[in-house]
């Protein structure tokens, strides 16, 4: 990636939508409806697909003629379940190759024309009234004074769930009372209208089995998803010369990575500079979509009978002990409060259902239209 210009970051105030596709047919066009109205653009980079992908994006873009833009990255991505030679090969290769995951992405960053991103999964459907409100929030131009009490808030729980990535029995034991996660909430919201600093988002792994939506309890190593999506993956962030993508290299045990040479984010060294430390600058925005990865046919079909043990129903899921014991799991160990904190009071209110709702609705039409087509 040619590096960026100060001048190229003077940009109309706006959230640029940053998605990548491939073989995405399934759930890419219930993804970007339900992210559209609340981005200024979305920019779309494909790969060749063998299936419909190309199809609907096109017909999605003749929808949302004035939002979405799309281009076609013509070069083969070497990136998951590499052989070793293939591994050792890609390692060598310049930063700038075409052929690295990294350089698809920074392909993408480099469309975008509005002041701040943030990253779009073509199989996460997303919940459209918070996404709104909070590129809402970078779009104010309003300031708002933050209290004391607010300030506080914000950092009891900062130290709070920084102990607990620490110390994880700790995450066991205690819950934050509602009001102190209220007040919290509440200098996030301002500190994002008025700073406009960086907001991470997780979402929910979603599980359609036979009509009932569940929350999966399996792990990577397994093949088999945790409850949890995208964990420090997506940010809202501003556009500047430290948001690019650098290759990264490690071989992990997860069947779906194997051998591997993907992509990091150049903010994170910033935000994640060590393990179990995560700077305060870094707003935590909670649930923001349902991951639809697990629902797809093809992984249903194999996986199904081993998910019978290894899963809650959605509407338990605010009193399940066994999902909060998934957060215990070394993969979650790093702010693992926050997942707690998030779970315990997100499930229990209303708008979860509502999202989960709209969700089964839409996938039910979807279902339908699919049965009328064959």
């Amino acid at each position: 990636m040619e590096k960026l210009r100060e001048n190229d970051f003077d940009r109309p105030v706006g959230v640029s939508g940053l998605m990548r596709a491939k073989d995405d047919e399934e759930f890419i066009a219930l993804s970007i409806d339900s992210c559209i109205e609340a981005l200024d653009e979305l920019i779309i980079v494909y790969q060749r697909s063998h299936d419909k992908t190309e199809l609907i994006i096109r017909e999605k873009a003749l929808q949302y003629p004035n939002k979405i833009r799309y281009f076609l990255y013509p070069h083969e991505v070497l990136s998951h379940r590499l052989d070793d030679s293939t591994f050792e090969w890609v390692q060598q290769q310049p930063p700038n190759s075409d052929i690295l995951l990294s350089s698809y992405y920074n392909f993408a960053v480099e469309k975008a024309k509005f002041k701040y991103g943030i990253k779009i999964d073509a199989d996460q459907i997303y919940f459209k009234d918070k996404l709104k409100h909070i590129c809402d929030l970078y779009r104010s131009k309003v300031k708002e004074s933050i209290s004391i009490s607010e300030t506080l808030a914000f950092y009891i729980l900062y130290l709070w769930s920084t102990l607990s990535s620490i110390f994880p029995l700790l995450a066991k034991i205690s819950q934050p009372c509602k009001k102190l996660i209220y007040l919290y909430n509440r200098y996030v919201e301002k500190s994002c209208r008025n700073a406009k600093k960086t907001m991470n988002f997780i979402g929910i792994n979603l599980l359609e089995i036979k009509g009932a939506s569940y929350v999966p309890l399996g792990r990577y190593e397994d093949d088999l998803f945790p409850p949890l999506n995208g964990v420090y993956d997506h940010l809202l962030f501003k556009f500047s010369e430290s948001t690019f993508f650098s290759p990264c290299a490690y071989k992990s045990p997860q069947q779906k990575y194997g051998n591997c040479v993907i992509e990091r984010f150049n903010l994170d060294s910033k935000l994640f500079k060590y393990r179990y430390f995560v700077s305060p600058n870094l707003l935590q925005g909670g649930f923001l979509w349902f991951h639809m990865a697990p629902s797809k046919s093809s992984h249903i079909k194999d996986k199904c009978i081993e998910y019978d043990n290894r899963k809650e129903e959605l509407k338990n899921i605010s009193c399940s002990k066994s999902l909060f014991n998934c957060f215990t799991d070394p993969q979650f160990r790093r702010h693992i409060f926050w997942y707690k904190c998030f779970v315990k009071t997100f499930f229990m209110s209303q708008n979860l259902a509502s999202e989960l709702r709209d969700i089964k609705n839409i996938l039910g039409a979807k279902e339908q239209r699919v049965k009328r087509n064959n």
